[in-house]
């Protein structure tokens, strides 16, 4: 199957513009055709995989691990293209209607992946506001109302990196319940939590069963399989070993006989001549697998050869016995049986008509997701630490000029940034100073980490799924990452600029400047020109932000992103300072810096500035385009 193009994996579907209600179609909720899926490295993780998901079921998926269920899962959610075959959720193409078809499905895959950082409520309220189609009006009611339906209401201001396995597990479940939903993919949905959470959360899965969701559960627990689902499939190495109604499943695999006698070992020799196979003794009770022939003559047998039978029977077989018989492992786990009857055994009942059914999503552009982006860069303690070191640089330069100048000496001595030596007779200048002495290295450097981290990090940390999954959309993501990074870069200029201001003003006295032209300008003037100074710095980041972009779409680890990101950024100022490379370096992103200091002539000359601008301009285009072709089509296994 070739690669989807862009388009396709957004979601623009052909079939978009009819309404499609996925009871009416004919091959289920959830319906695969030669599903396959083949790594790079030669590994079939899928092979050829046909599978069909009634709607209003409970659907058991089955499978040691290493099987290809989570690997399926993530074909099915749009995160991983099919080498080959089709995948249709909800009756769409997959990944082709993604952002139709994924604002009705609630999804927990390989675990809940979370922000440490914010709280359980804080977290639910980042992959709300991912979702296009989810209304900001309500957003806070149904974060609150999730959190309590599945049993956090006591926890919502605490923050994640706090929570217990089982309470992480819970909030991940919470985040699959902040809509209305046709479709619920639970991974493991009870992994980690005691035996009366296992229960809640069965309890829970039967309830949406009978409110009509049709729910699509991959467990490695046959009891969680035979307690709440209806439905069941079972594969191993990759490949369907069967699929159909439990009960038809467990009907399938043949039972065990059983023979309770104080004549353990004279059962078990009679048994073995009348063709019972794998029999087994333990006490005063005999198993073994049923012979072809009636046992009515495998009793007499028994009772004519002395041995005392206290009773026969056939054991019906469990879903485990079926699953051993289809893939030779005893390898799935069985949990603690949970009191009360199996749920959802009857028919299949149609998907839910209410507000799920008729959700659109809205124009690619959301707000919601961009001031969470902002929002959640800015808390992170990376980012703090960032602009704390780029805070302190100004006022480390003016306490250092200050001492210079003690004795009433000259700063700067000849060297150093052009303004030093002004800063004794006007604080304004250390604006300058500073913006010239972090531009270099300090401000490129802070934004190459931000960018770096912006996509790896979350590929590392397991959130990247979850918000493709809300869906949050590749391009609206990549763009809104972006956009967040320019913030970032304003945002660190300004705080460089605002900390030598005040630093400035408090070491140095204030009033009329003279520009490099040798002109005299009034004190507001100066602020507007140091304004527009910060925004020419600032727009000089914006070649290093994409390029920071561009590398952390490459790997899955942030840290690595983040190094590879500086480590050109050093690269290429080296490069910059090379004599024979005199040629080359007008196209080095790094190369009209300094050429701010044009802001400060009377007049201003643009020349520089704006060569500055437009190189900066074609690194964003270049290498946003390069991130927006690799990420549009990169296969999300983490």
């Amino acid at each position: 199957m070739d690669a989807p193009s862009a388009t396709q994996r957004e979601g623009h579907d052909p079939e978009g513009a009819r309404e499609h209600d996925p009871a009416e179609a004919p091959e289920g909720v959830i319906a695969t055709r030669g599903l396959t899926k083949r790594y790079r490295g030669g590994q079939l993780a899928v092979d050829g995989l046909d599978l069909t998901v009634p709607a209003g079921s409970v659907f058991g998926f089955l499978g040691p691990n290493g099987s290809g269920k989570t690997t399926t899962i993530r074909m099915l959610m749009g995160l991983i293209e099919p080498t080959s075959g089709t995948a249709r959720v909800l009756g769409r193409p997959m990944p082709r209607a993604a952002r139709a078809v994924l604002p009705q499905v609630g999804a927990l895959i390989e675990g809940p992946a979370l922000y440490g950082f914010l709280s359980g409520r804080d977290n639910l309220l980042r992959y709300d506001a991912a979702d296009p189609t989810a209304d900001p009006r309500t957003r806070r009611v149904r974060v609150a109302a999730a959190l309590d339906r599945v049993g956090l209401a006591a926890a919502t201001g605490k923050k994640a990196k706090a929570y217990s396995l089982g309470m992480k597990q819970r909030l991940g479940l919470a985040a699959a319940l902040l809509q209305p939903r046709r479709l619920l993919v639970l991974d493991e949905p009870t992994n980690g939590l005691d035996p009366q959470g296992m229960r809640e959360i069965r309890t829970l899965i039967r309830e949406l069963a009978a409110d009509g969701t049709t729910v699509f559960l991959s467990s490695h627990l046959l009891d969680e399989i035979e307690q709440v689902c209806t439905h069941a499939a079972v594969m191993t190495r990759g490949r369907l070993v069967t699929q159909g109604a439990v009960a038809d499943l467990a009907a399938g695999a043949r039972g065990r006989l059983v023979v309770l006698t104080p004549d353990a070992a004279d059962a078990a020799r009679v048994l073995k001549e009348q063709g019972v196979g794998d029999v087994t003794a333990d006490g005063d009770r005999v198993t073994g697998e049923p012979p072809a022939r009636d046992l009515a003559e495998v009793t007499a047998a028994l009772v004519g050869a002395g041995v005392r039978v206290r009773g026969l029977t056939l054991e019906r077989a469990s879903l485990e016995d079926a699953f051993v018989a289809l893939t030779g492992r005893v390898s799935m786990s069985r949990a603690e049986k949970a009191p009360g009857p199996a749920g959802g055994a009857g028919a299949p009942v149609p998907a839910p008509p209410g507000e799920a059914a008729v959700r659109r999503p809205r124009p690619l552009w959301t707000f919601g997701l961009l001031r969470s982006e902002i929002v959640t860069t800015v808390r992170r303690w990376r980012t703090l630490a960032l602009l704390g070191v780029l805070a302190a640089v100004p006022v480390l330069v003016g306490i250092a000029v200050k001492i210079e100048t003690r004795g009433g000496s000259s700063a700067g001595g000849g060297g150093g940034p052009a303004f030093i030596s002004q800063i004794t007779n006007n604080g304004l200048f250390l604006v300058f100073t500073a913006l010239a002495a972090t531009l270099p290295f300090f401000l490129p450097m802070a934004v190459g980490v931000v960018a770096g981290d912006a996509i790896a990090g979350e590929a590392g940390a397991g959130t990247l799924r979850y918000l493709l999954v809300a869906p949050a959309g590749r391009t609206r993501l990549l763009l809104t990452k972006y956009t967040t990074v320019m913030v970032f870069c304003l945002l660190a200029t300004l705080v460089v600029a605002v900390s030598a201001l005040i630093v400035g003003a408090l070491l140095f006295p204030l009033g009329d400047l003279t520009t490099i032209s040798g002109t005299r300008i009034g004190f507001a003037e100066g602020l507007g020109r140091a304004l527009l100074i910060a925004l020419a710095v600032a727009a000089s980041l914006i070649g290093v932000a994409a390029l920071g972009l561009f590398v952390s779409t490459l790997t899955g680890s942030g840290i690595a992103a983040m190094a590879t990101t500086v480590g050109l950024l050093i690269t290429v100022q080296i490069l910059d300072q090379i004599p024979q490379l005199h040629a080359l370096q007008p196209y080095l992103f790094p190369h009209y810096w300094l050429s701010f200091a044009d802001l400060m002539r009377d007049p201003v000359y643009w020349d520089d500035l704006t060569k500055n601008l437009e190189l900066q301009a074609l690194y964003a285009a270049v290498f946003g385009s390069a991130a927006w072709a690799r990420f549009a089509a990169k296969d999300i296994s983490a």
